[in-house]
């Protein structure tokens, strides 16, 4: 019984393999058979060609021909993005904005949409009461 279900695998294996290139139409299949057998040319059995693109589809895939150049680091061989440039001579822990003001503003939103929060709460539970009353 293995033996059986093995034979069916390896056929519908072997089946979608040569039918899925035929049905997208990336290949074309065929089988020949043996002509010139007294000549001493040897022929293929079956041959299996991809479709050939033309030169201008394969250069719009290219990355070369991408807008953004990446530049490859020598060491490692990977590709560096540039997403902005380091200033050296800047100090770092130095912002145009002041970090406390922004915690402020922050903690004062928090306040803000607590207490929104809780009338919320505090006006439905007065309404409950007044259906209850």
């Amino acid at each position: 019984m293995n033996f059986l279900v093995f034979l069916v695998l390896l056929s519908i294996i072997v089946i979608v393999s040569v039918a899925l290139p035929m049905l997208s139409s990336v290949g074309n299949f065929q089988v020949s058979k043996k002509e010139n057998v007294k000549s001493g040319k040897k022929k293929k059995a079956f041959d299996f060609s991809l479709k050939s693109n033309s030169k201008n589809e394969e250069s719009k895939c290219l990355s070369s021909n991408l807008a953004m150049n990446l530049r490859v680091d020598s060491k490692t061989g990977l590709k560096r993005r540039v997403i902005g440039e380091y200033d050296r001579e800047k100090d770092p822990n130095e912002f145009d904005f002041d970090i406390d003001e922004l915690i402020e503003e922050e903690r004062g939103e928090e306040i803000e949409n607590e207490r929104k929060r809780v009338e919320q709460f505090h006006a439905q539970g007065q309404d409950s009461y007044e259906t209850l009353v």
